[in-house]
């Protein structure tokens, strides 16, 4: 989430604390229709008189669960069910496929997190059109267990992001068995 510097601008994203009053602050985005204004302590305030949001920055965030088992063959992606927790801003994928496509240029932080029950020594990587990531694969070194990790790259608009799993294939573990989270950086 972009937050604004200082709480005193309805053209920048608001942050989402508390007023020195005690009343909640929203996140606005660019197009928003809200009835929120600067009130004189220089904080965001609930008003009669509407108004839209213009000239702010999108922010665009995701993040997306598989549910397992699956099993992942040798240079397979892992297949995504759903949105986890919010609906993904500035990004979009379709239930059952393996890519996340982002719809704005930037740099994103990457995240991924992968239950197995089987496969070690595999080699869980980040792809970017189907081409894997420089430097973001994590071994898996016990058949049962958890594997992390994550980078921070450039992205353009349509590239589509997903988890692949190199050498040879592992079976994700039951339930939520891996996540997968996108957030624009700049």
């Amino acid at each position: 989430m972009i937050r604004c510097k200082c709480c005193s601008c309805v053209e920048t994203i608001t942050c989402d604390r508390v007023g020195s009053d005690g009343i909640p602050m929203r996140v606005v985005r660019p197009g928003d229709r809200t009835s929120l204004y600067r009130g004189s302590s220089g904080g965001i305030r609930q008003a009669g008189a509407e108004i839209i949001i213009k000239n702010a920055s999108v922010a665009a965030y995701g993040s997306f669960a598989a549910q397992g088992p699956q099993l992942i063959e040798p240079e397979g992606r892992v297949e995504f069910d759903f949105p986890v927790a919010v609906d993904p801003v500035g990004m979009s994928f379709e239930a059952g496929m393996p890519d996340i496509t982002v719809d704005s240029p930037g740099a994103y932080s990457v995240r991924y997190r992968v239950r197995t029950i089987s496969g070690t020594g595999a080699c869980v990587t980040l792809a970017v059109n189907g081409i894997k990531i420089k430097n973001s694969g994590v071994n898996i070194l016990a058949a049962k267990g958890e594997t992390t990790g994550g980078v921070i790259i450039r992205l353009n608009a349509g590239d589509a992001v997903s988890i692949g799993v190199g050498g040879h294939g592992v079976m994700l573990a039951a339930g939520n068995a891996a996540t997968l989270e996108l957030i624009k950086i700049a």
